[in-house]
């Protein structure tokens, strides 16, 4: 049998409502990736969000957090086996016996200072911190500090080197020769440049033969003499410090920030490696076998298998911080605009995914391209795509590989308000809702225009397009109509702040504050409608699925099935949220916004036939019942729901057209309910597979199609 990765998505009880709201798999914003280290093949990350572990060669990651504040932003990560050490932000200490999965603090005599690397001797552990270097001989029971080193001196990384013991540090290099306890600027020997004059080192050492290396602030740096002395050696390519040093076999590779981030030196040549986000700062590299990781200021870990190279982005697992601000679709690609995170440096960024929201690429890795941070909003028509922030807007002519400034004509006064809102009517007329009424482009975004007569010099926040042209606008003073692409504007009889426009059909559909949703079926003539009930906030996304309209506010998700005359609450798994964008494809529901704490929580998703077809039946099953996979086809997850009126031992299993078993999602005794089980087809090649419910003497099989 083929090693399948499968798991129970969810348990229904006879009184929930089937299903819930599931995280995407990305964008990943938001994770610093401070320091990793390995036990063999398994690989740990020490994170601002707490300790990661991946056992697949980082194909997925698992939070391994139990006796960890929740609060955790650890800053180093050491292994010794199962036995693991990890610093903490705030100068506390932690150690796991058993590779992760539970921890304890261990940080007697240690300052309240980030412990920014650790190291395992022989019998005895050091910390080095902001505030010096601390040594344990008992486990990390008790810490003591050591003499040596000036004052304010903050130590990095921590080396062996035969009988050599290096600190690098922002003084430059000093040594120990008793095990720590005692440091020291390295005694001169030969001719070159001392220990502590070569500059500030954040990246390490890295040893070739007999010789060391260093990239220091002031460039890269060769000692023949275990770090007594050093010499400049002449590179060319890199005109930053590095961060993080290692060795790819004996070719020396470095992680910088900004730029391309890292590089990989060939000669006297750094060449910068390719896949990586262009506002990305590399913190931490790790060599595992034939792989290379990378782990990101804010972008989490990225992986190379070419020896540096390329790299792909390799986070699923990981949470995101990411504050989604736009979501679109086009054809069975879903687009999402970011305007980033609080995390002390700006990120955002457009991201695709292509399967469905079960991964995502960040686009405009290209060297050189323009990074975009803070986006508001989102259009893709064809292979052009504007973003808007608070700037102006953003413009690729290639999918988001490039961008540029395509700011021509946008006024001084709407110039540094924020683009809410971006459509295209027709291929090359755009209508833009910015923080001061409307603006126009005849040529796809190239340059803009300001209305002639009717612009309102009110936020504009949501735009929809209609037939022949006429676009509905919503404003912080209601809801205005264009009928000639946006050159001109009228009020509607709707005047209250509207939030989100949507339609079915011809019915529109408005979003006010207080939960209230008006509708129209006559392009804003008149308006009817009311408020969702127990629903005080504004509802800021609205989405549609044939018939059926959402409206996402503070308080959660809602249905309707009638026009917004009854609405149930389909919030169940959502987390905490302010809604700043929704969309519905063929198969799922997606909603992005801001949580908890005013920070992102990334793109979470729901399966549409858990919120349409589902919603209306009765709460205990009364048949036995095996419900079409979805999506099918399918690549590489898909979703099996099926229905028990009563207690059965159950069976769900995968067959090949051979009639082989490839996967048992489920053997067990269940109560009756509803349930879903997750298939995910990774290392099976593509094609018609069925699957089988057992449950009792009830027996029924389908068919499924994954392509690939």
């Amino acid at each position: 049998m083929k090693r399948i990765s499968l798991w129970l998505l969810l348990l229904f009880s006879a009184h929930s409502i089937h299903a819930q709201w599931t995280a995407s798999g990305g964008p990943v914003q938001g994770v610093q990736v401070w320091d990793m280290t390995s036990s063999g093949t398994t690989v740990f990350a020490a994170t601002n969000l707490g300790a990661f572990v991946s056992t697949n060669n980082g194909q997925t990651w698992s939070a391994i957090n139990t006796g960890l504040p929740s609060d955790v932003n650890l800053r180093s990560i050491v292994a010794n086996g199962s036995t693991l050490y990890a610093g903490a932000q705030t100068g506390t200490a932690f150690t796991s016996t058993n590779g992760g999965q539970s921890w304890t603090s261990v940080s007697t005599g240690l300052p309240a200072s980030a412990i920014r690397v650790l190291f395992i001797g022989s019998n005895f552990l050091l910390a080095g911190t902001e505030a010096g270097i601390f040594r344990s001989t008992n486990n990390g029971q008790t810490w003591t500090g050591t003499t040596g080193l000036p004052t304010g001196t903050q130590t990095t990384r921590l080396y062996q080197f035969g009988t050599a013991l290096l600190a690098a540090t922002n003084n430059g290099i000093y040594a120990s020769s008793d095990n720590g306890a005692t440091w020291a600027i390295p005694a001169t020997g030969g001719s070159g440049i001392a220990s502590n004059s070569i500059g500030s080192i954040t990246g390490g050492i890295i040893q070739i033969g007999s010789d060391l290396f260093t990239h220091t602030s002031n460039g890269y740096y060769r000692s023949a003499n275990n770090g007594q002395s050093w010499t400049s050696v002449s590179t060319t390519g890199l005109n930053a410090t590095a961060d993080a040093i290692t060795l790819v076999g004996t070719t020396p590779i470095v992680g910088t920030r900004g730029g391309r981030t890292v590089f990989t030196l060939s000669g006297t040549t750094w060449i910068p490696a390719s896949g990586l986000p262009a506002d990305g700062a590399v913190l931490s590299l790790l060599v595992v076998g034939s792989r290379v990781f990378a782990g990101l200021n804010g972008h989490g870990i990225f992986i190379s298998e070419n020896n540096g190279s390329t790299f792909r982005e390799s986070n699923q697992g990981f949470p995101s911080l990411a504050e989604v601000t736009a979501l679109t679709t086009v054809g069975d690609a879903l687009y999402a605009a970011l305007e980033g995170i609080a995390i002390g440096r700006n990120s955002g960024g457009v991201y695709a995914s292509s399967n469905n929201g079960a991964s995502w690429s960040l686009l405009g890795t290209s060297p050189n391209t323009n990074v975009l941070t803070g986006l508001f909003s989102l259009a893709v028509r064809g292979r052009v795509m504007l973003a808007g922030d608070g700037g102006g807007v953003w413009r690729s002519a290639d999918l988001g590989e490039t961008w540029a400034r395509a700011n021509t004509g946008i006024p001084a006064v709407v110039n540094n308000d924020d683009f809410n809102g971006m459509v295209f009517v027709g291929d090359n007329h755009v209508v833009a809702a910015t923080g001061n009424g409307f603006l126009f482009s005849r040529d796809a975004g190239q340059s803009w225009n300001v209305p002639a007569t009717g612009n309102p010099t009110a936020s504009a926040r949501a735009l929809l397009v209609l037939a022949n042209g006429r676009v509905l606008g919503a404003t912080s003073n209601g809801v205005f109509r264009s009928a000639d692409t946006g050159r001109t504007w009228t009020a509607t009889t709707l005047t209250p702040s509207t939030w989100s426009l949507m339609a079915i059909g011809n019915r529109i559909f408005a979003g006010l504050d207080l939960g209230d949703v008006r509708t129209s079926t006559d392009e804003g003539a008149t308006w009817t409608g009311g408020r969702i009930p127990n629903v005080s906030s504004t509802v800021r996304a609205l989405a549609t699925s044939g018939s059926v309209l959402f409206a996402a506010a503070s308080e959660g998700v809602f249905a309707s099935t009638n026009n917004g005359s009854t609405w149930t609450n389909a919030s169940t798994g959502l987390p905490t949220i302010t809604p700043l964008a929704m969309v519905a494809t063929n198969t799922a529901l997606f909603i992005g916004g801001r949580g908890s704490s005013d920070r992102g929580i990334g793109i979470w998703q729901r399966p549409l036939i858990q919120l349409s077809t589902r919603e209306s039946r009765p709460e205990r099953p009364t048949a036995f019942r095996l419900e079409q996979n979805y999506p099918n086809p399918f690549n590489p997850t898909t979703v099996i729901e099926y229905e028990l009126p009563t207690s059965s031992q159950v069976s769900l299993k995968i067959f090949d057209v051979l009639g082989r078993e490839v996967a048992a999602l489920v053997n067990a005794r269940q109560e009756a309910g509803r349930y879903a089980a997750s298939f995910n087809a990774l290392g099976l090649t593509s094609g018609m597979y069925f699957y089988q419910l057992q449950a009792g003497s009830f027996v029924q099989t389908k068919k499924m199609l994954l392509v690939k």
